[in-house]
């Protein structure tokens, strides 16, 4: 597990150096020539959020991904870490979804400290969680088939089971179990994408590129943000106020250069290049 760990953040970290690189410059150049922030004040808070979050581009998760290969290697003994790992991850994702309750003194003092450190929720402290998820599925692998279809229903039921929950968040087993709901709705697409992969869809096309699409789309999707923000600039339109619009046009055009790429032979070179 130590040595596959290694080779993973070895994989991960030439992406996010090129592509954090990228959207570290671009993200500080508008701070200064759009939000008119000075340089001293955009070059302290860009070196404070790529240390704790990300560099920018959305690619705080890959970062997080990289802190928790860190940390395991640090402090991974044997196969029976992997399950402190998941406790202690769980217990740290509940109460994240706990510290917005009111009177909830713990909580608050939490939260205050927390953010002394950190910018945002969006780090390896609360999202480790699905890293340790994902290796427990990889080797319960043969546990994990079913049928898409029924993980697809299943799907509903969680959504349903969420939108009730957050009808009324003000308790703390209420707020526990909308956050618990959410960590499953996201594994289970996870689920639906593993299972879409295997065997009991013969010929599909998203067997053989759905990690392939999804990792371009992950590490491209803030390309298509600035691109789509620079048309409407041109064109002078408010992208606050076209934002939905302006959301469909990124989908549509992510998902298309993903397909393009992978559909071409010519352009795998590229995907390796650059993913």
């Amino acid at each position: 597990m130590k040595s596959g760990i290694k080779h993973y953040s070895i994989r991960l970290l030439r992406p996010f150096a090129m592509w954090g690189s990228f959207y570290f410059v671009i993200s500080f150049l508008e701070m200064i020539l759009v939000d008119k922030t000075s340089i001293y004040t955009a070059i302290k808070y860009k070196l404070h959020l790529l240390l704790v979050e990300s560099p920018g581009g959305g690619l705080w998760y890959v970062e997080a991904l990289l802190w928790i290969c860190l940390i395991v290697r640090f402090t991974y003994k044997n196969d029976e870490n992997l399950r402190n790992y998941l406790i202690i991850g769980g217990i740290l994702y509940l109460i994240q979804g706990t510290w917005n309750l009111e009177g909830l003194e713990f909580a608050s003092i939490l939260k205050s400290m927390y953010f002394k450190v950190f910018l945002s929720e969006r780090t390896f402290i609360f999202y480790g969680i699905y890293f340790f998820i994902g290796i427990f599925i990889a080797l319960n692998m043969k546990k994990m088939i079913s049928s898409p279809i029924r993980l697809f229903l299943l799907q509903v039921i969680l959504y349903v089971a969420f939108a009730v929950t957050n009808l009324k968040v003000d308790y703390i087993v209420i707020a526990m179990t909308s956050q618990l709901i959410k960590g499953f709705i996201a594994v289970n697409w996870f689920l639906i994408a593993l299972n879409i992969s295997n065997d009991s869809i013969p010929n599909c096309w998203l067997k053989y590129n759905s990690r392939k699409v999804s990792t371009i789309i992950y590490f491209t999707h803030f390309t298509a943000i600035y691109f789509v923000k620079f048309v409407y600039k041109i064109l002078n339109i408010e992208f606050n106020t076209k934002c939905t619009i302006a959301c469909l046009i990124c989908i549509v055009l992510l998902i298309a250069y993903a397909v393009l790429l992978c559909q071409s032979d010519k352009m795998k070179k590229i995907i390796s290049a650059l993913y």
